[in-house]
Formats: C-alpha cells, sequence, structure tokens
C-alpha cells in the first residue's frame, strides 16, 4: 500500500475527528426502518398515550413513541435488528412481541390491549408468526444476515446475492472474471446506485454504477461487515437519489453487549477446478503439450465487535483479504508460418498475473442516551492487479510487455447522529469518499507492434490515473404526530455533495504502429499516436430535496406520495466554448452531413449551456389490505426518476481537441496520401518529428448538445402480497421506460440507403464528426412472482429458510453504448432486445440445517435462465467490420446450480469451529457463449459455423474448502 494511499487515509480520519464536535442534525433513513402501528383496546376503540418501546437486546438500545388520538404510533430511524416491542397502556394489560426489523423496511403492527385493575399487570407475550412487510409499495426484496452468510458464492461478493431478487441481471461470478456488476430492467449497471450506511457509492467518473467496479475482480465492501441489504427494483421512496433502474441499501454490522468475532478462509486451486468444453478438446487434441493453467486464491478475514462501554459505546471492525494467483500465457493468432520472427519469440510466453486486494472497516457506535447514537465509520480498499496479457481480461493475443499494473482505491468515511424526538426523528449523515482508477503499463517505453490477425508486443499505449472525491451532507427529518383524516409519517430531507474530478488520461501516449500482410509484415501501414495536455478537472455541487408522506386513512389502505428534485452544476463542462474554426467549418459542411448540426444546440460560446433544472420526480403508490387480518395485500405504484451520466463520458469536446490522436498513414510505396514509410518514424521522436514537419493527420470532432438532460425512468408497477404464516407471496408486474439516454453517432458515415448495407461516407477536414444524441430509450416489462421463507430456527438444532424468485421479461433498447454506429436508429442499433434479455429467469435458495445428517447445514444457490439474444448477421459488402442484423437467435439456457456444506465441530468453552465444502456448478453445465453470428458471408453464401459457441460464459465445476472460527 503507497504512501500516498496512506495518508490520504489519514487526512479522511482527521476530517471526521472534526465532524465529532456536538452536532444536534446528522444518519440516513437509507441505512433505518420504521415500525408503525394502531394501539387499541378490546372493543377496538384506540388508545391515546399508550407507550410504545423498541428494544435491542443486544446493545441495550431502547426507542420510544407515544400514540396519538387515532392510537397511532410510529418508531422510525430504528437501526435493523431484532427487538423486543412492548406496548403498556395504564389500565390494561401490556403486551410484547418479537420483531426482526430488516434495512429499508415499514412493518406494521397493531395491537389490542385486554383491560386490567392490576397496577402493575404482567406482560402478555404474544405469540405470532414474523412480521412481514406486505404493504410497501416498492418492489422490494431483502437478503438476511444468514443468506450473506451461509449460501454459496465464489469470491463473497455481495452483489452476486442481489440476483435473489426479480428482475436484476448480475455478472456470473467467474475464476478469471473481470469485473462485479449488477442491473435491473433493460437499463445497464451505470443506472443503479448502492448506498451503504446511507452513503452512497455512485461511480460518478466511469461506467458500472459503484465505485472501484469499474473493470476490477474485486468486491466493494467486506462482506463479513455486511449485517443486511435490501434490493428495491421499481418504485423506490423519494429518499433516495441518482438511480434510474434499481438501487441496494446495505446495513453494517455493530458491536453490542457481548464480545463476538470470527475468522475464516477459503482455498481454491487448479486441481480443484474442472476443464471446461474447449480445454477438454485442447487436451484431446495435444495430449503431450497440454498444460492446465496455474492458479491459486485464498480468500481470507476476520471480524469483531463488542462494548467499550456495556450500554453506551461499541465497536465493530473486519477485514478481507483475496490473494489470487493466474497464469497468463500468450498465444497468437494465426498460421505460425506467417508470423514475424519477433512475435514466433513470444508465442507461449506464461507469466504470473496475481491480484491483491485488501478491505477493511471500522465502526464506533455510541448511545449518548435513549434520544441520542451516534455512529463513526470508515472503509478502506485497495487493490493491484497486473493484467492485460496472455487472456488475462480477455486479451488473449496480447504479450506479457504490453500488459499494466491495475490499481483501484476507495476511502469511505462517515459520521451519523440520529435524534429521537417526542413524535419525530432527525437523521443525518456528514461522509466523505476518496476514488482512484489507475492503470498503469508493464512498458511505456517501447512503442507496441500491433500485427492484424496476429496479435500485440511491444509497450503498452496508456495510462490513467482518474479520482473522485465526494464531500456529502445529508439530512432527513421524519414526523409521525399529524392527525389529518387519518396518520401521517411526514418526511423531509436533502442532501449537498461537493464533488471534484480528476482525470489524467496519457491515451496512446506510446504509439503503436500496425502492420498486416499485405507486404508480409514488413513495415506498418498506420501508426497512433496521442499528444499535448492529457489532464481534465471538473468541479460539481450536486442537492436534492425531497418531500413525502405516508398517509393511512384507515387501516387498510396506505398512500405513499412523495416529490423530489435533483440539481447538478457541472453534470458537463457549461464553459465550453466551440473553437470559431470549427464552427466556420461545420457550417460550410452542413447540408452534406447525415446529422444536422444545428447551430443553436451545438456551437456555444461559454453562456448557452445551462443547468438542467427540471429534474422534479413525482412518485406515488398505493396499497390497500382487503382481509381483517391485513395479510392479502394488493398495490400499485408509479413514479419519475432521474439519474446521471459519467463524467468521463462527455470531455472528448474538450479532451480531443487539448489532447489530439493522430492517426498517420504510411505505405512503403508511394501511394498517393500516405507518407512513404522511414525507420526513423518508429518512436514517439520520430512521429513527433512528421507533426514538427508539417503533417497534420486528420483529428476526431466530438460535439455534445447544449440543452443535454440527464437520464430518467418512467417506473410502474402493481401487485399483491400475501402472507401464509411464516411465508409470503407476492405477484407483481412492473414496467419502466428509460430515456435521455446518450451515445455519440457519425455525421459524416451512414447506411447506404439503396441496400441498408454499409456504407456511405463523405470526405471533410476531420477524420470523423460524433454528435452526442440524447434521445438513446429502453423498455422493460416484466412479471415477478416470488415466495420466500426468511431462515428461522425451530428448535436448537433446526432451522431452515428458503426462496424462490421467477421473472418472465421483455427488455429492449434503441441505441447502442456511448457510440452508435452510424445512428441510434440505424441497423442494430434500432430497437432490438439487450444482450441480458432473458424470457425466463428463475433463482432458487435454501439454507437448512440437518440434525440427522451429523449436523450438516445444507444450502444453495441455483440460476436457471432461458436463451439471451444473439444477432444473425450478414457480413457486410463495405468494411469487414460492418454487418447487416438480419434477426436474433437465442443461446441454449443458462443453468448453474451451487452448493455448500457446513460442519460446526462441538462448543469448546463458548467458540467452535466450521469446516465448509463449496461446490460450485455441481452438475458442470458446459454454459456456451461467444456465438458466431454470421448467417451469410459477404458474397451471400451461407456459414456453416453460424450459432456455434466458442467460449463458456460462466465456468465449469469447481470446489472450494474453507474453514470458519466463532467466539
Amino acid at each position: 500500500m503507497s504512501i500516498r494511499f496512506v495518508l490520504r487515509g489519514c487526512w479522511v480520519a482527521l476530517l471526521l475527528a472534526s465532524a465529532l464536535l456536538p452536532a444536534r442534525r446528522l444518519v440516513a433513513q437509507t441505512s433505518t426502518g420504521s415500525i408503525r402501528g394502531v394501539v387499541s383496546d378490546s372493543s377496538g376503540a384506540p388508545l391515546t398515550g399508550a407507550q410504545a418501546v423498541a428494544l435491542n437486546p443486544s446493545t441495550g438500545v431502547s426507542r420510544t413513541a407515544t400514540t396519538n388520538a387515532r392510537g397511532f404510533y410510529a418508531l422510525t430511524g430504528l437501526t435493523p435488528a431484532s427487538y423486543q416491542l412492548t406496548i403498556r397502556s395504564i389500565g390494561h394489560t401490556p403486551a410484547q412481541r418479537q420483531v426482526q426489523l430488516q434495512v429499508g423496511q415499514v412493518l406494521t403492527l397493531d395491537f389490542s390491549l385486554a383491560p386490567t385493575t392490576v397496577q402493575l399487570a404482567e406482560i402478555v407475550t404474544t405469540a405470532a408468526a414474523p412480521v412481514a412487510e406486505v404493504r410497501s409499495t416498492e418492489n422490494a426484496t431483502n437478503v438476511t444476515q444468514e443468506q450473506i452468510q451461509s449460501l454459496p458464492t465464489s469470491s463473497r461478493n455481495f452483489l452476486d446475492l442481489a440476483q435473489l431478487a426479480p428482475g436484476v441481471r448480475v455478472t456470473p461470478d467467474r475464476i478469471n472474471g473481470t469485473g462485479k456488476t449488477f442491473a435491473s430492467g433493460a437499463l445497464p449497471a451505470d443506472n443503479i446506485n448502492v448506498f451503504i450506511d446511507g452513503q452512497s457509492y455512485k461511480n460518478d467518473i466511469t461506467i458500472g454504477g459503484v465505485a472501484a467496479q469499474d473493470a476490477s475482480r474485486g468486491n466493494p465492501f467486506p462482506r463479513n461487515a455486511v449485517q443486511e441489504f435490501r434490493v428495491v427494483t421499481n418504485n423506490y421512496k423519494a429518499e433516495y437519489q441518482k438511480a434510474s433502474s434499481a438501487i441496494i441499501t446495505a446495513v453494517t454490522k455493530s458491536g453490542g453487549n457481548e464480545w463476538h468475532g470470527s475468522l475464516f478462509t477459503g482455498y481454491q486451486n487448479k486441481g480443484l477446478v474442472a476443464l471446461d468444453t474447449f480445454q477438454l478438446s485442447d487436451k484431446e487434441a495435444n495430449p503431450g503439450t497440454f498444460e492446465k493453467p496455474d492458479y491459486s486464491r485464498v480468500l481470507t478475514g476476520a471480524s469483531a465487535g463488542g462494548p467499550l462501554v456495556r450500554d453506551k459505546l461499541f465497536i465493530f471492525g473486519a477485514y478481507e483479504g483475496n490473494y489470487q494467483n493466474r497464469q497468463g500465457v500468450t498465444r497468437f493468432n494465426g498460421d505460425p508460418s506467417t508470423w514475424p520472427a519477433n512475435v514466433a519469440a513470444l508465442e507461449g510466453e506464461a507469466h504470473t498475473s496475481p491480484f491483491r486486494s485488501t478491505l477493511a472497516f471500522a465502526k464506533l457506535s455510541y448511545n449518548h442516551s435513549e434520544n441520542q447514537l451516534f455512529e463513526l465509520s470508515g472503509n478502506v480498499r485497495h487493490e493491484t492487479d497486473k493484467r492485460r496479457f496472455g487472456g488475462q481480461f480477455g486479451d488473449v493475443f496480447r504479450s506479457f510487455s504490453a500488459g499494466e499494473t491495475f490499481r483501484n482505491n476507495v476511502v469511505d468515511a462517515g459520521l451519523k447522529h440520529t435524534f429521537f424526538g417526542r413524535a419525530w426523528t432527525n437523521e443525518g449523515l456528514v461522509s466523505f469518499q476518496w476514488y482512484q482508477f489507475n492503470p498503469e503499463p508493464f512498458d511505456f517505453t517501447d512503442v507496441g507492434l500491433d500485427f492484424n490477425g496476429i496479435g500485440r508486443i511491444g509497450g503498452a499505449d496508456s495510462r490513467q490515473d482518474l479520482t473522485q472525491r465526494r464531500l456529502s451532507f445529508r439530512d432527513d427529518w421524519t414526523y409521525s404526530g399529524l392527525q389529518a383524516g387519518g396518520a401521517h409519517v411526514i418526511k423531509i430531507g436533502g442532501n449537498l455533495d461537493f464533488v471534484k474530478y480528476k482525470l489524467n488520461k496519457q491515451l496512446n501516449e506510446n504509439p503503436v504502429f500496425s502492420f498486416n500482410n499485405t507486404n508480409n509484415f514488413a513495415t506498418p501501414f498506420q501508426a497512433q499516436l496521442g499528444i499535448g495536455d492529457p489532464e481534465i478537472d471538473g468541479n460539481n455541487t450536486q442537492l436534492g430535496i425531497y418531500a413525502q408522506d405516508d398517509w393511512s386513512p384507515n387501516d387498510a389502505l396506505t398512500i405513499n406520495a412523495g416529490i423530489r428534485w435533483d440539481y447538478e452544476s457541472g453534470m458537463y463542462d457549461r464553459d465550453y466554448v466551440t473553437p470559431p474554426q470549427l464552427i466556420d467549418t461545420l457550417t460550410q459542411l452542413r447540408s452534406q452531413l447525415f446529422i444536422d448540426i444545428d447551430p443553436a444546440r451545438f456551437f456555444t460560446d461559454g453562456t448557452q449551456r445551462k443547468a438542467y433544472t427540471g429534474a422534479f420526480q413525482p412518485r406515488v403508490g398505493v396499497s390497500y389490505a382487503f382481509d381483517p387480518e391485513k395479510n392479502t395485500v394488493i398495490f400499485a405504484s408509479g413514479g419519475i426518476f432521474y439519474d446521471r451520466f459519467g463524467f468521463n463520458s462527455f470531455i472528448d469536446e474538450t479532451y480531443r481537441r487539448q489532447h489530439p490522436n493522430l492517426f498517420f498513414t504510411f505505405s512503403d510505396t508511394a501511394r498517393p496520401g500516405a507518407i512513404t514509410w522511414d525507420p526513423a518514424f518508429l518512436s514517439r521522436e520520430g512521429l513527433l518529428n512528421l507533426v514538427a514537419s508539417g503533417v497534420s493527420p486528420k483529428q476526431e470532432v466530438f460535439l455534445v448538445p447544449n440543452d443535454l438532460k440527464p437520464p430518467k425512468s418512467y417506473q410502474f408497477s402493481a401487485g399483491v402480497r400475501r402472507q401464509f404464516g411464516t411465508v409470503v407471496g407476492a405477484l407483481s408486474y412492473s414496467g419502466i421506460r428509460g430515456r435521455n439516454g446518450f451515445s455519440y453517432e457519425w455525421a459524416n458515415v451512414a447506411l447506404n440507403p439503396d441496400i441498408n448495407d454499409c456504407c456511405i461516407s463523405i470526405d471533410t477536414p476531420y477524420q470523423n464528426i460524433l454528435v452526442g444524441n440524447n434521445t438513446v430509450r429502453t423498455w422493460y416489462d416484466g412479471v415477478e412472482a416470488r415466495i420466500d421463507r426468511s431462515y428461522r430456527k425451530s428448535s436448537e438444532r433446526f432451522g431452515w429458510g428458503a426462496g424462490i424468485a421467477y421473472t418472465l421479461s421483455w427488455a429492449y433498447a434503441e441505441g447502442g453504448d456511448l457510440f452508435s454506429f452510424p445512428t441510434i436508429t440505424a441497423n442494430f442499433n434500432a430497437k432490438h432486445p439487450i444482450a441480458d434479455d432473458q424470457r425466463h429467469r428463475i433463482v432458487v435458495n435454501w439454507v437448512a440445517d440437518m440434525p440427522f445428517a451429523f449436523g450438516i447445514q445444507f444450502s444453495g444457490l441455483a440460476t436457471f435462465a432461458s436463451g439471451k439474444p444473439f444477432k444473425s448477421v450478414k457480413l457486410s459488402t463495405g468494411p469487414s467490420d460492418q454487418r447487416v442484423v438480419l434477426g436474433y437467435d437465442r443461446t441454449p439456457w443458462f443453468k448453474d446450480v451451487d452448493l455448500r456444506l457446513r460442519k460446526d465441530f462441538p462448543n469448546f468453552g463458548g467458540t467452535h469451529l466450521g469446516i465448509t465444502g463449496d461446490l460450485f456448478n455441481i452438475f458442470n453445465t458446459q454454459n456456451l457463449g461467444c456465438f458466431d453470428e454470421t448467417a451469410f458471408n459477404g458474397d451471400g453464401t451461407a456459414n456453416a459455423n453460424f450459432g456455434n459457441g466458442s467460449c463458456t460464459i460462466s465456468d465449469p465445476r469447481r470446489f472450494q474448502l474453507g474453514f470458519q472460527y466463532d467466539f
């Protein structure tokens, strides 16, 4: 870990120390829950002035609320935990019930108290099924501590378990995986948000949705520090910001009045991993030379928590380490007899690709009084990964010298404070986050050499150092004393974030020279070089305010109404000035281009761009319990949800002008329009000398619209929930319409309208003219069903829990990613199924204790999904990399079943040792991918290989052995 990294952590500690000065309004609802209900007497009349007391036995902390004239009480801002809820009223027998409150939940629990003449009546404990959240208007799934601790997941990434929610897509967890993200509906991972203890982990600069999840093998947070989390896929309340698809809100563990801790380790190596279809084929074809790639992984961690001052001050800490070693073996493509000597010399070179990850979390909880709670927490994530060679991160035909060391760092810290008033609760949060994305080349001196159809050798071309710093303030005030046509729980709040972006993008500063077989790879035909100022900075102030009301006109009907407004001062460069020469040239070309460049929309003198102020987001939901027991509820909801774009998406209009990417075309003959090759050019200095001599290659131009709007979605849902004893079932419809997505289009290139094939183009002074379009759209419709039974023990030795989620969905998009070639509505960019569009998806999970089988705990996670779409294309008669989409076919069903067995040995002084065995993909299903999409070749003949897969999208069967010691 670098000195600079440690110093940043110390700086954050000092910031928080200063924040510990006395505060009255400092914790966000995104990390809490609430219990509410009505207290009445045996005749059904409401009891005014009754006391509701929620006691957390593990900490000794209690919270109190008093019923109003309607008998309504509300305990808000409660830390998720198991509570002992006691209701008392003078002249009535007290009642008590155990309640398990999970993060984000609003539990409704009514009481009827019997009269008594005894002054100190004995408390009556109510024996009933666990309280379930059935009256919410959100489409939400809670993931419990038992599921987090017991379900099998290969790398301990808690995002893996987001797939327990219907409509959620999770990147398969793979040994050689290149990232872990989750997404929902038809929108990409960029449009989600994750809140941990109320703090947003939004990635503001690059892709992936979560800070540090862009192209990382690592985990966002230590799993042994996560107590539980909630996945909301439709119509979350107005208090949540910066997301237009799904959110995760997680809460971390805290210390209690007893010391508890855990140590664990898990181990896997190449001997515990089976071969996949293609490795087996390679082994059969080359029995004498085939070698299984080296691989090993150790997952280890520890956590502990307990009291520093009983009932007052608690501490908790956690650490997780992920230590992996892979082997990268360079393999080049094509006929070895055609390889240049410098390429052939590197064939088969093997190097270790180590990945190292450290996650650390610490938390102090101070129960100042029954009215005040403080929490101070900090988290550090530090990763290094040597990659981008020999098959690592998909770079199969790439030598070791062209690789990089990827550094990924996050430092988070937060101070929370909750104040509980008589009929109100104030929650607040001040937090700081620093995130760094930093790939560093192994070799940034030797030029890169790219041999078309063979592979890449030499040095790497780029280095980057991207950072975001966020200082955030948030406050939420909840009032439950209003009585106007029923009981109201009103919540008002907002957030204010000060964000700084600093991007150092030295793209292509080490030149790459490209060769092809037209001259037997003797001399390059092209070179690429980046020059100029590589730094882009930005400041952004993000403001969000909201108000919402949970109104219960009666004990069966609940209406949730809210509105939110968000503002950003620096979503993109509002001070940008379009260069006059560019304006003149594009104005002259306007009538010839395939996309109209409206001067009023795309040219600016630095005053035309206004911050978007129209992000008003009304949200409303209704639920109605139509049976006397309030176990069956119908619900419906709808709303508008605004998100944001990554800062990196818009910088090219400035960056490409201050740091142009130059393409040089060479020829070893005197070909017109090409530079006659000279070996003196084969270096950065040689290309710079060409520029100094007057050679001026064409550059790309990027245009961003002045009226840019942030992405948003319209969400609507309806459904029914039913509690059957300890089981809760739900059936719902979910609809999401994504709007205002962004993509660049080519103004100088278009499909040929005569043949709907590629392409026609016009010659301009620029290599390409890319015009930003704010009209990318998505559509999602899903029918979602869930049946859940939370894990609970029925005896000392036996307990079980299980769930099944089924999704029937249709997910479409119009437009590509950040670059929709040639335009958003052309060819395969027209409305089409997204890459992850699966009609059917079934996810099953279970945890069961088996005292009859030597006390083993048996758990599992199984996923079955219908095929994903892949294009049926005809190769273009134009450039070889262009295709015409004829339609879509489907891959086979995806199947994966993972099992986990844990055996705990007898207690030793209150501690115990457990041995775990995880078996992933137990049926060794070969889930294929990389399907050949070419139905017809360029000459019109059918391709016999069409529809055949050339890779796997999940790992083969693999075993992992682990140990866990709990005390």
